[in-house]
């Protein structure tokens, strides 16, 4: 209990240093996100034709991999201090507005203070996350246009979501920082070889996130619209931004989790399909696949070979001759079928 309540008064000490703060981030000084995004977008470009060049070459990708452990974990651990400080700045205030319309809506969350240093920490973030992609281009991985468009729009997002002083701002701060947690945790783990069987969990973890942010401004929205601007903090174009941003996000990540994991499901279900005993043929014989990819007949129900033939090591068919029973294949078209 001493150190917890130790602990307690070191962030009230940390927050005390921030009072009144007010981050470095205006309107006017929209060319420093708009233009890294750019020089972004051009960088990923030349990144991946640098890493296709040495391809062509015949030169091994790059691995990065003790990078990627850094780079990952440093993420994770980082998004859970900031995730923390941020719970417990929302928590003060919270008792000040007194109810969730409050915290949607009330002038208290644009309040210069700790939570706005926050805000800004978290800002800074965005920028350093851009290197994500980097990564991916330098290792000639595949960069799919969610990738690519996540990030700077997630920048961008953030930038107008703090210039235009919206309350809300701190459901889909708090929510995704919670989330990167996770993943950069996942992706720290897989960049050391390690695979974990909670990766659909984290796509669902994502999807949900939009989903609440989104409730969340659109409360926001129709309380503007209902009663009056005046009556909830913010703007209408911070909030079409956000609207507009994050249901792009629903939108990309509800057809990633389709595309990918019901693609595997039915994957599976064709693989194992093929794997199993087919129907038997009318010389009492199953096909069946082996090891090697091959497709070889064996004899059906447990019974011996008939006497026209042997199986060799490699899963076809001769007869005594020493000649291919049939058309000399499987698949009636003199070729062996290999499996999928």
């Amino acid at each position: 209990m001493g150190g917890m309540a130790g602990l307690a008064e070191a962030a009230r000490g940390v927050a005390l240093r921030f009072e009144g703060y007010t981050p470095p981030v205006y309107k006017e000084h929209w060319q420093l996100p708009v233009g890294t995004c750019a020089a972004y977008l051009a960088g990923v470009w030349a990144t991946k034709r640098w890493a296709a060049a040495r391809a062509a070459r015949g030169e091994k990708p790059l691995s990065l991999k003790w990078m990627l452990v850094a780079h990952n974990f440093m993420l994770s651990a980082g998004s859970l201090a900031l995730w923390s400080m941020m719970v417990a700045s929302l928590a003060t205030r919270w008792a000040r507005v007194e109810n969730l319309h409050g915290f949607i809506c009330s002038k208290e969350l644009i309040k210069p203070g700790f939570l706005w240093a926050l805000y800004f920490a978290n800002y800074v973030f965005k920028f350093y996350e851009l290197l994500d992609t980097f990564f991916l281009a330098a290792r000639n991985k595949p960069t799919p246009f969610l990738h690519v468009y996540h990030h700077p729009a997630t920048l961008l997002l953030v930038y107008v979501s703090m210039t235009e002083e919206l309350g809300v701002q701190w459901l889909p701060v708090v929510i995704n920082l919670f989330v990167h947690i996770i993943m950069y945790y996942y992706y720290g783990l897989q960049a050391l070889g390690i695979r974990v069987w909670w990766k659909q969990c984290v796509t669902a973890l994502q999807i949900l996130q939009f989903v609440v942010d989104l409730v969340g401004i659109y409360y926001a929205v129709g309380y503007r619209m209902v009663f009056g601007p005046q009556f909830c903090v913010g703007t209408d174009y911070g909030a079409a931004v956000g609207v507009g941003i994050i249901s792009s996000y629903l939108l990309l990540f509800v057809q990633f989790y389709i595309d990918t994991y019901n693609a595997k499901k039915k994957k599976a279900k064709k693989a194992k399909a093929e794997n199993s005993p087919a129907e038997l043929n009318g010389h009492g014989v199953a096909v069946i696949g082996n090891g090697n990819g091959l497709t070889h007949r064996s004899p059906a129900n447990g019974g011996a070979a008939n006497g026209n033939g042997t199986h060799n090591g490699n899963g076809t068919h001769h007869n005594g001759n020493g000649a291919h029973n049939g058309n000399g294949a499987l698949g009636g078209n003199g070729e062996f079928k290999k499996q999928r």
